[in-house]
């Protein structure tokens, strides 16, 4: 782990979490043919349960989907356009498999790469965004924050 990011005091620890060094390891060996375009999924997920499913597109279009996998409009404050489509295959096994993974935790956003019609997980994310993006609204803010059950 290199020392310029200041996650701890601890000079073992700079720059990694819990001593763990930070490594890409699928990514570029999926990205041998860098015109073939990437995808992303993030599932949003409460209590195990998935929520919201945004799909990132290559040509700099999202697609979003409710917990029932019916489109949704768009509720993040991103500028893509939300293009409402019915649910694919590549999304249903995402929604499936971010259930178990998500099983352990209050709230995680589950995401996957699509390339070349297949799924790769790709990350637990616990702070989306990192607090930079936000919902379009405060209702949408409140009906999501009440999902998450911080009592257990």
């Amino acid at each position: 782990c290199g020392s310029d990011n200041e996650a701890s005091d601890l000079p073992e620890r700079k720059g990694c979490q819990d001593g763990i060094e930070p490594k890409i390891l699928i990514e570029p060996l999926l990205r041998e043919d860098i015109n073939t375009p990437v995808r992303e999924i993030e599932v949003y997920c409460f209590s195990a349960k998935p929520k919201i499913l945004v799909k990132f597109n290559a040509n700099n279009t999202i697609n979003i989907w409710n917990e029932k996998l019916t489109p949704m409009d768009n509720i993040f404050d991103f500028t893509e356009e939300n293009i409402k489509i019915e649910a694919d295959n590549l999304l249903k096994q995402s929604y499936d498999l971010s259930k178990k993974l998500s099983k352990d935790f209050s709230f995680v956003r589950v995401d996957w790469m699509i390339y070349k019609n297949k799924l790769y997980f790709e990350e637990l994310t616990f702070s989306p965004y990192s607090g930079f993006h936000s919902f379009q609204n405060r209702e949408k803010n409140l009906e999501l924050g009440n999902l998450l059950n911080i009592k257990d």
